[in-house]
């Protein structure tokens, strides 16, 4: 390795900017997976929204009126084979830009 390359990756900056980047690796992957599992625990029968719907096999979904409720039928609203993959991706796609950005930054291209 060449004593350039050295010095760069011991630099302060370039270790602000690696850690900047785990951060951001970290906070968007539980960004994305906190509002996933959120809807999913409030569909969940033991949830507020579920127990206000008194007829079985409804589910309850909010509003964006704070305490209004719409009860739907239950299989309308079941987890989808895709709910796992787009957070990953979301936050993969998030990253990617991020890392593009820091590129940028770092070569002044």
């Amino acid at each position: 390795m060449s004593q350039s390359m050295h010095q760069l990756l011991l630099s302060p900056t370039t270790q602000f900017v690696v850690l900047r980047s785990l951060l951001l690796i970290v906070l968007a992957g539980v960004g994305s997976m906190s509002a996933e599992h959120a809807f999913m625990f409030s569909l969940s029968p033991s949830s507020n929204l579920s127990q206000s719907c008194v007829t079985q096999g409804l589910a309850g979904l909010p509003l964006d009126i704070p305490r209004e409720i719409i009860c739907v039928p239950a299989h309308l609203v079941k987890p989808s084979r895709f709910d796992a993959l787009v957070p990953f991706v979301l936050a993969a796609l998030l990253v990617s830009a991020s890392a593009n950005l820091i590129k940028c930054v770092l070569l002044g291209r």
